[in-house]
Parts: C-alpha cells; structure tokens; sequence
C-alpha cells in the first residue's frame, strides 16, 4: 500500500525520530502533509515519510563534516605580572556626613 495515510505519531514510530522532528519537517514544508477539509488532523503518506526520513539519515551518513578554517598561529603571550593584575586606585568620592548633627547641618544649609 504505498499511497496509505499515516499519522504523525504512526511516523514517528515507523522511521525512529520524535514525534517533535517529524511535525518539524511538514510544519517546514519538506515534508508534504495533507488534511480533510475543515479538519484538523494531520495526515501523511507512508511512501512519502520513509522516503524524507531515509533520504535525510543518508545525507547525514555521507556528507563530511565541514571544516574549521585555520587560524594562524598566535604568539604566545606574555605571563601576567603583579602591576597588570592590581586594581586601579579608587576614585576620590565626596563624603556625607550621616550622623544627626551632619544631617541638621545639612538641612540649615539647603533652607
């Protein structure tokens, strides 16, 4: 029965991959899906799935993996020394006065 309408869970089950990967390719387009009118559930041809699934896994098999293009060589660099690892000295801030004869000063001035 070559043109027998399966469902995706009927796919999943028949080539091996998650159900999620096979709603993947006919969600895409690369697998052809079709639908009654008006409905809802999702049917595909059996012919067409193993024909997608073992087209893909053998694609998979035969084509090498590309190739990183190489980086030239850097020359090493330097160890750290104690004057790049120190932290740079801390900015002078202003100083608040906090306390309650700081802060009523505080207030006489701005009034």
């Amino acid at each position: 029965m070559p043109d027998e309408f399966i469902t995706p869970t009927e796919a999943a089950g028949l080539v091996l991959p998650s159900l999620k990967t096979v709603r993947r390719a006919y969600q895409s387009g690369l697998l052809p899906s079709y639908r009654a009118p008006g409905g809802r559930i999702v049917t595909l041809k059996r012919s067409e799935v193993l024909s997608f699934f073992t087209a893909e896994s053998a694609a998979r098999t035969t084509s090498p993996k590309p190739q990183r293009p190489q980086l030239p060589p850097q020359p090493p660099s330097p160890p750290p020394t104690l004057a790049s690892r120190r932290r740079p000295p801390l900015k002078a801030s202003t100083v608040v006065d906090i306390s309650p004869a700081g802060l009523a000063e505080r207030r006489r001035r701005s009034a």
